[in-house]
């Protein structure tokens, strides 16, 4: 049976439009020179590219994903280059559970793992269907879960081992 991903389109289209939306408030800044104050330009300029950083990651980890569990591989399509990558399961050592905090709850996380290490994230913001794409993991070994803290994700992004 193959499984595709649904995606939800607010989280994706929020993370295109602030994409943009700053890459051309951060080419608007020097034309304005004369009004701003540097101390404020420099912060300005902090900011806009922190959330670019934030956003272009959601944006970069959006991928499309097709869980296929007769040939148990797992194909992730980005959605920017259109790259695709497929895993059979045993490739990996497991996957482990974490719960990110958000205005309205939790947005739950999966991070498939090798090595200790995080190597792709199946994560409820983005996906629609993620109850259904768990269930298709099943033959994947589950290690558990983790507290989520910001240090935690920093350390993932660096592709640095949080689990002991």
């Amino acid at each position: 049976m193959i499984i595709k991903s649904g995606v939800k389109t607010f989280g994706f289209w929020l993370s295109v439009v602030s994409v943009i939306g700053g890459v051309i408030v951060c080419f608007y800044i020097p034309f304005n020179h004369n009004q701003t104050p540097i101390q404020g330009k420099i912060f300005l300029y902090f900011v806009l590219l922190l959330l670019i950083g934030i956003y272009g990651k959601l944006l970069w980890d959006c991928n499309k994903l097709l869980i296929n569990t007769d040939s148990k591989t797992i194909t992730f399509k980005n959605r920017l280059t259109n790259k695709e990558i497929t895993f059979p399961f045993g490739y990996f050592d497991g996957y482990i559970v974490s719960y990110q905090p958000t205005k309205i709850g939790s947005a739950k996380n999966i991070y498939l793992i090798k090595n200790k290490i995080f190597i792709k994230r199946i994560c409820s913001f983005t996906y629609s269907n993620m109850s259904e794409l768990e269930n298709s993991l099943i033959p994947i070994k589950n290690l558990g879960s983790f507290q989520f803290s910001y240090w935690k994700s920093i350390k993932i992004l660096f592709k640095k081992s949080v689990i002991d």
